[in-house]
Formats: C-alpha cells, sequence, structure tokens
C-alpha cells in the first residue's frame, strides 16, 4: 500500500507539472523529466533526468531518457505502475505499451536480483573458489554459513605517488578534514572491514601493502628441507608484524604447505595452496615477534602430494623503496599507491606500468584491475573503495554512490567466464542498499541514497570478476565528514559492506547466511580460590541483523612474555558467557573476547588483566572506564566559516594512519583551486608520515609492573560490567577520555565508590573529564562529598606539563610530568584536560605550569583524582608509582 501510495502522488504531481489531464494531451519531453525528477529525489539522489526523445506509434510509446535514470532502483511493481500511469497520460487509459530506455537498457533490465520474485538466468550467477589460498589450522571453531574460502581482492582508493610533471611524490587527491582520501578509506578497510570479511572466512589479497609497521626483515627459508627444519626469525625490534611467505612458481607444488610459525612462543599453522600466486609476498596474518630469538621461528612441511617449494618468510611492511627518477617516497609502504606495491611484489611491468613509466597516476589506477586478472588465484569479486563522492554548498550530505561497469575495454559485456558483468549492478544494489539502510537505522535518518551508476571507469571496468566501487560519502563536504571522521560511522559502513557482500555471495548460491555476531562487551575478571581466575563477559544483541546473535564465543589469552594463544571455545548460547583457568602465581596474564556463530566471529572485546601474587597480598582492582571513540568536534557557525573545531581531535579506534594534520582554512568563501590550495576545509600534512594512536581498549596491562613492583595483585574489569564484592586495598579507575553522555557516574558505580571508601579503600582515579564530564547536581555533589574534588574547568592546560607534589612519595625527578596533546604513533594525546579543586579538607597536589590550575587532588593518603589522561602522560610510569607510594602503606 505504500508502494501504490507513492506512485499515486507520483501521477498527481505528474499532472501538476504540465498542467494537462488524463485525456490524451502529447507527453512532453520537458514535462516528463521535471516528473522523474521530482519522483526520483523521494528516494534517490541522482543527477538530473533528462528525457531525450518520446516516440509514439500506435499503442506503443519508447520513452529514451539520459543514463542518469538507470541509476534508479525499482522494483517490478514499481516500474508496472509507473508504465501504467504513462500510459494513462498519453491515452487516457493504462492498456498501452510503454518501453522506457535508458544508457542502452529498458528499464525492466536494470531491476536487481533482490527485487525479483524469480531468479535470474544462469549468465547472471557466478561460480565460486574451490580450495582457499590460506586456510588457518589453528582456528578453534569452523565457518559454514559465512564466507569460507571465499576470494575477495579489495582495496582503499588511491595512495601516494610519484607526480612526473613536477618530479616529486604527491597525494592522488587533496587534503581536506584532517584527512587525504589516500590514507581515508584505510581508516575502513585495516581496523574494520578486512577483519570482518577474514573472520567470516573470505581470504583477503589487496594490491597496497596493508601492514603499517614500518619495520621490515626478510628471512630465507634455506635450512628447511622438504621433510623437517626450521628457521629461526631474528627480530631486532620486539613489536607486531605482519607475516607474509614466499614461494616458487611450479605446476608440481603442493596444495598443502603447512608453515608452522611460532611468534612469541606460541605458534599458528597455516596451509598454504603453493600452486596459486606464486613468486609474489602472501599475507598470512598479523603477529608479535619479541627480540628473544628463541621464541620466533618457522617450521615448514607438506601435508599432501606435491613438490614444497622453499622461498622466504617477510616480516613488516617497511618504508617505501620504489625510486622515481632516483628518489622514494620517503614514506611507510603501506601509504604508497598500488602501482609500487606491486613492482615490490614482483609483477611484471606491464601490469603496473601500462603507460610504461610514462604517468604513475594512471598506471596506478589501471594496474589494480590488470592485477586482479593476472592473479593465479580463483577471486570471487572485487571492491575498491573511496570517498569521493561530490561537495554541496550549503550543509547537506552527499551521501552514498555505487558505481559499476557493465563493459570491459573491448566493449564486451561478458566475463571470460561467460556470464554477464551485469551481475556486478546485483551486488552493487545490495552494497548500496545495506550502507544507506544501516546508516539511516543507526546514525542518520536522512542519509542519501545516491545513484547506482554505470560507469567506464578502470577500477570497475577492468577485473573479469563482479566488481563495484563505493564512494561511501565525501570527504571533500564538511556535512558528510562531520559523521565520516567518526569511528562509529566507520563501524557501521565497513559492517554494511560486508553484510552486502555476504548477501550476494549467498544470494549467488541460494544457501542461507548468517551474519558473524557483535563484539562482546562488560569484560570482568574476578579470582576465586587460590589459583584461578573466571573471566566473564556479555554478548550483544544487534538490533538490526536478527541473524547475529552469538552462539559461542573464544577466549585468548597472552601469558607475559609471549603473544596471544590460537583461543578456546567457550560454548554458550547465550548473551553472557564464563570462563574459569588455572593460573601461575606471579604471571600477568592478558585476556580478550570474541563471539561467533556459523557466519564467522565478531572483532576483539577490550582486553582484561590480572596477576595474582602470594596468598595475603593487598589486592587492586582496575575499573577500566574509557570505552570511547568519537569524531572531532565540528562547529558550523555561519555561512562563513565551519569545520573542525581547533585542537580537537578524533579519538580512533586501536591506532589510525588517517590523520595528516589540523585544519587551517575555515573560510566557506574560499573555493578549490588545486589539490594543494583546495581551500574551504584544507588542513596541514605535517603528521601524514606517522600513525596515530587511539583508543586500543587495553589500558589495564599498562599497570602491571608498578603493581608488581608495589607488591600488589590485581584484577580488571569493563566499569559495564556488575561490580564485584568488596573489599579490595586499591581501586584504580581509568576514566581517559570519556566524556558524559548521560550519567558520568551510574548510581550503581556511585553506591559501590562510597562503600568502598567508607571501608577505608583506597582509589586513584584519572581522566580528562572527571570534572567537565559531571553534568548533573547528583553527581557533582558525589564527587564533592565522597571523592573530595569539584570541577573548576575545561582546556585547563595548552602545553600539558604538570608539576607534581605529592606527599610521602619517593621524589626521584623534578616532578614534572607531560601530558601530551597532539597526535603521535607511541601514546594517545589528551589535547585539552579538565582542571578540578579540592572539596574539604583535600589538597591540591598537581598544577599545570602554564596556568597554574589544579592538575591533581588528594586526600587523607586514601584518594588522588587527577584530571588528566594519566595515560597519555609520557613519563607515566613514574608518575603511577609516586602515586602507589602515597595511596599503600609501605
Amino acid at each position: 500500500m505504500r508502494c501504490k501510495n507513492s506512485l499515486n502522488r507520483f501521477v498527481i504531481l505528474c499532472l501538476v507539472v504540465s498542467s494537462i489531464t488524463m485525456s490524451g494531451y502529447a507527453l512532453t519531453p520537458q514535462s516528463l523529466s521535471d516528473s522523474l525528477n521530482a519522483y526520483a529525489a523521494r528516494y534517490q539522489r541522482l543527477d538530473p533526468i533528462k528525457v531525450n526523445n518520446i516516440r509514439q506509434k500506435g499503442r506503443q510509446v519508447t520513452i529514451f531518457a539520459n543514463p542518469a535514470l538507470s541509476g534508479l532502483v525499482l522494483d517490478e511493481q514499481q516500474l508496472l505502475y509507473l508504465r501504467r500511469h504513462i500510459s494513462m497520460w498519453v491515452w487516457g487509459d493504462s492498456t498501452g505499451t510503454v518501453k522506457i530506455m535508458t544508457d542502452d537498457h529498458e528499464m525492466g533490465e536494470l531491476i536487481p536480483s533482490r527485487l525479483r520474485p524469480r531468479r535470474k538466468a544462469d549468465m547472471f550467477i557466478i561460480d565460486h573458489s574451490a580450495q582457499p589460498l590460506i586456510h588457518n589450522r589453528s582456528l578453534p571453531y569452523s565457518i559454514s554459513c559465512g564466507l569460507q574460502d571465499r576470494h575477495i581482492a579489495l582495496w582503499a582508493s588511491h595512495g601516494l605517488y610519484y607526480k612526473q610533471n613536477e618530479q616529486l611524490w604527491h597525494w592522488q587527491r587533496a587534503r581536506l578534514w584532517t584527512t587525504v582520501e589516500d590514507l581515508y578509506t584505510s581508516s575502513y578497510t585495516m581496523p574494520f572491514l578486512v577483519p570482518m570479511l577474514e573472520n567470516a572466512g573470505a581470504i583477503v589479497i589487496q594490491p597496497r601493502e596493508r601492514d603499517t609497521q614500518t619495520n621490515e626483515y626478510i628471512f630465507p627459508l634455506d635450512t628447511i628441507d622438504t621433510d623437517h627444519g626450521f628457521t629461526y626469525l631474528s627480530v631486532p625490534k620486539s613489536g607486531e608484524y605482519g607475516v607474509y611467505i614466499s614461494f616458487n612458481s611450479s605446476s608440481h607444488n603442493t596444495r598443502s604447505a603447512v608453515y608452522s610459525v611460532t611468534h612469541g612462543g606460541e605458534t599458528t599453522q597455516y596451509e598454504v595452496n603453493q600452486q596459486m600466486y606464486a613468486g609474489k609476498w602472501v599475507y598470512i596474518g598479523k603477529m608479535t615477534f619479541t627480540s628473544d630469538t628463541a621464541l620466533n621461528y618457522v617450521h615448514l612441511h607438506k601435508a599432501g602430494n606435491g613438490l614444497l617449494s622453499i622461498g622466504a618468510v617477510r616480516l613488516g611492511g617497511g618504508m617505501g623503496s620504489i625510486e622515481r627518477e632516483g628518489q622514494t617516497s620517503g614514506f611507510p609502504r603501506w601509504m604508497e599507491g598500488a602501482r609500487y606495491w606491486l613492482e615490490y611484489n614482483g609483477l611484471p611491468d606491464s601490469i603496473y606500468s601500462y603507460t610504461e613509466g610514462e604517468n604513475d597516476y594512471l598506471d596506478d589506477l589501471g594496474c589494480r584491475g590488470r592485477w586482479v586478472n593476472h592473479l593465479k588465484v580463483p577471486i570471487d569479486l572485487c571492491l575498491a573503495l573511496h570517498s569521493d563522492a561530490g561537495v554541496t554548498n550549503d550543509s547537506s550530505k552527499i551521501g552514498t554512490l555505487v558505481i559499476y561497469s557493465e563493459k570491459n575495454n573491448d566493449k564486451q559485456k561478458t566475463f571470460p567466464s561467460g556470464g554477464s558483468r551485469m551481475v556486478s549492478r546485483d551486488m552493487a544494489d545490495l552494497i548500496q542498499t545495506q550502507i544507506v539502510n544501516d546508516i539511516r537505522l543507526t546514525m542518520d535518518t536522512s542519509w542519501s541514497r545516491r545513484a547506482l551508476k554505470q560507469a567506464s571507469y578502470s577500477e570497475a571496468r577492468l577485473p573479469n570478476v563482479p566488481t563495484v566501487l563505493v564512494e561511501m560519502l565525501s570527504h571533500q563536504n564538511l556535512a558528510d565528514m562531520q559523521l565520516g571522521l567518526d569511528p562509529k560511522f566507520k563501524f557501521i559502513v565497513s559492517r554494511a559492506i560486508y553484510k552486502g557482500v555476504l548477501r550476494f555471495l549467498h544470494e549467488q548460491d541460494e544457501t542461507p547466511f548468517v551474519v558473524q555476531p557483535l563484539p562482546p562487551h562488560c569484560v570482568a575478571i574476578d579470582h576465586y580460590g587460590d589459583d584461578s581466575l573466571h573471566l566473564s563477559w556479555k554478548g550483544r544483541q544487534d538490533s538490526i541483523e536478527p541473524t547475529a546473535n552469538p552462539t559461542f564465543y573464544v577466549v585468548y589469552t597472552r601469558e607475559e612474555g609471549k603473544d596471544w594463544d590460537n583461543g578456546i571455545v567457550v560454548a554458550d548460547n547465550s548473551l553472557s558467557g564464563i570462563y574459569s583457568m588455572k593460573i601461575t602465581r606471579g604471571t600477568h596474564y592478558d585476556f580478550r573476547v570474541v563471539a561467533g556463530n556459523t557466519g564467522g566471529v565478531s572483532l576483539f572485546s577490550e582486553t582484561a588483566s590480572a596477576r595474582i601474587l602470594w596468598h595475603e597480598a593487598p589486592t587492586a582492582l582496575i575499573i577500566n572506564g574509557f570505552m570511547d571513540v568519537s569524531a572531532p568536534e565540528t562547529f558550523n557557525s555561519d555561512s562563513l566559516s565551519g569545520g573542525i573545531a581547533p585542537g580537537s581531535l578524533a579519538i580512533p579506534y586501536g591506532i589510525d594512519g588517517s590523520y595528516i594534520g589540523a585544519q587551517c582554512d575555515y573560510n566557506r568563501l574560499h573555493e578549490w583551486v588545486n589539490d594543494d590550495e583546495c581551500g574551504f576545509g584544507m588542513c596541514h600534512a605535517d603528521q601524514a608520515q606517522q600513525m596515530t594512536v587511539g583508543n586500543t581498549f587495553n589500558y589495564p596491562t599498562l599497570y602491571a609492573n608498578a603493581m608488581q613492583e608495589k607488591g600488589l595483585s590485581y584484577i580488571s574489569r569493563s566499569i559495564d560490567a556488575p561490580l564485584p564484592k568488596l573489599p579490595f586495598d586499591l581501586v584504580v579507575i581509568i576514566m581517559g577520555k570519556h566524556k558524559s553522555r548521560s550519567d558520568y557516574w551510574s548510581p550503581a558505580t556511585r553506591e559501590w565508590l562510597t562503600a568502598h571508601l567508607r571501608r577505608g579503600g583506597r582509589l586513584l582515579l584519572s581522566g580528562s573529564n572527571i570534572g567537565s564530564g559531571l553534568t548533573s547536581v547528583t553527581e557533582r555533589q558525589f564527587a564533592e562529598r565522597t571523592l573530595h574534588y569539584k570541577p573548576f574547568t575545561a582546556n585547563a592546560s595548552a602545553t600539558g606539563i604538570v608539576r607534581l607534589s605529592l606527599p610521602y612519595s619517593i621524589n626521584t625527578d623534578n616532578g614534572l610530568y607531560t601530558v601530551v596533546n597532539t597526535p603521535n604513533d607511541s601514546i594517545i594525546a589528551t589535547e585539552s584536560p579538565d582542571g578540578i579543586r579540592p572539596a574539604s579538607d583535600a589538597m591540591v597536589v598537581a598544577r599545570y605550569t602554564d596556568s597554574q590550575v589544579c592538575a591533581g587532588v588528594a586526600y587523607k593518603k586514601q584518594i588522588i583524582a587527577l584530571p588528566f589522561m594519566m595515560e597519555s602522560v609520557t613519563q607515566f610510569q613514574s608518575l603511577l608509582k609516586k602515586c602507589l607510594d602515597y595511596l599503600i602503606e609501605k
């Protein structure tokens, strides 16, 4: 009924615009153009539709419209009503034959598969791959309704390239709103989309470097024979590294080469089909390696027939090494365009340099599709992510555009397999529909759906597999980027793309699918008995995806000095779970959890940490209240200015590489001239070569060393988890950069903390908004009466330098501490810490040196409250030890 009413309104609109009656008057191109544009605007944001010609012959009328109309998505019933009403317009009844032509198609041919009551012909169905390139044999679970064994080629927009006419390395797009498209789209693929696809079982292959680790080490596996042997991996600098393997090409290679990689004392096995992608670096996973060589090695053997090729192992992404006219980029390799990664990776120059070195810009765009076709891997589909969807002169949003191509370079409309290239339109429709619907349901009800656009872009045209180019939003447009800089938006869009791919492939096979769950939360550790810990958590229901309920969980453990293990499955078909394990006293443990079902597993939960010392050791509870990620603050003050508030930073998810510098042009009247003088929204690029630390969700583990030195056992838990029974000797609350959205302190937390302090328990509280985040009278009274401090001011310091004067603490330095307030690759920045004041008989124990505003309050060796994020302090361990000296009796 809703659809029918919409079309009735369309008919009325047609009549009003053309000022005619249904009595057979001639239909004009202009009147129909106006009507179609008005109708389409209700559903999608299209380029102007223009009717070029109308041909009438007897009882048949054929309408010829420009390609803009082909971007409109209609189902069969909607199209039938449209034909009938045009017939009534022309002949006064609905029985005439109406054909609507656009972009060389009759509109009926453009109805997506999901809107057809009948399955499309076989030429619209693609075959999928059989044996995968890579299989993680150490996974403790299996996937049956996800993307298991599918091969997906994926890339994030552009990348740094060499500009021949200026003889310099340059971004391919303009610097706007603190980022550049070349890096911005990677803030979707790296933390969200690629892990989601891989967690569903897919093998994702990319034509750009995917590891942000700037160190790089290569180890020939020449000590390994065809049956057994080890190669040790000597890593000078401990850290997390992407792991690549290579092997030589031979038709006799085994399909089952097993690489047992021992990383930080844990071993993970990968089975690799050496008949695919030979002679190239094949990414198998990301692992942590320590400087202790005895804990890092590779064992290679085969589990089937064929020749085992030895090859090499490579750790880390490294720095760009391809020279252009004697110059390397000087940037991390992952920031460079695909053209340079493909050259480094040993592809023929006919793939990465189609212009024979004359134009790297064109080569970078064209090499991606040629790379897909060159791969000896059965690619199922191809995704290109961009953010170049246009700009508006007002505060409206551009929205999401998706592009496909129905012809290849030779104007053929079929793939080499014989299938129709229009299957890409079906995939484009599913992905665009999912993105727009999910954004509207979660963040912005007015988010625009733009055209389903057929265009001959090389990235969409060249691959010989179903391919779509997703313009997720416009990085040029402030209204879009007010959402687009928010990690929550990036998560939603990435999850929507993953779900669109999942639906497309299962629609092709006519098989049921299941969406992987959302990450667990409320992770908490309890200590019961002498030598056991109990880990608990809660699952999440996905309000917009009914299949995404968890049916099991996987607990991952990292023991002190080692890397994460391969996980243990906890079968629990509910929205909560618990896991118990025996521990070794005196050993530090970290835990994290994923939720799983037959469609795959979620992203990781936050990290919880624990160490249990001797029986009588005092115990600390670490409460993690920092669960935020956020966009920077923005403003639209008037018609002349707007943008990202000076000094405001986003809180990225994990570690992010898309921030390049602060906005420097706030004048709306400044127009784009070129990419180096891009006008309103332009930003600096002084941060472009480094990563930016955001919320890593692992802050409790930072407290381990100081706690142990002080002789404290400790356990941690999320602030959202049910609070444990008292007593504890010390409670540490990490509020980080959390900002109050409703209650800064929940009523249950206030009651629990009050009881803890009345028992004589100690409290160390820190967070950059512990004053300004208190929005209610009740919370302010709680802070003053129970925590013994008062809110004073936000933005209390520009330098972030704090002078500490805690009594009873061991003075080993001059008492100066630096709260980092600029983005960097090693520590989260606190750009605007609070100032507070002591209440009752509390005392000032720290001040910001520039403003002299109070930066710390202490109360009777029982409470310390610091109005900045302690974890942002460069001398964090020293500061923490001094606070513990004050709070804990020697």
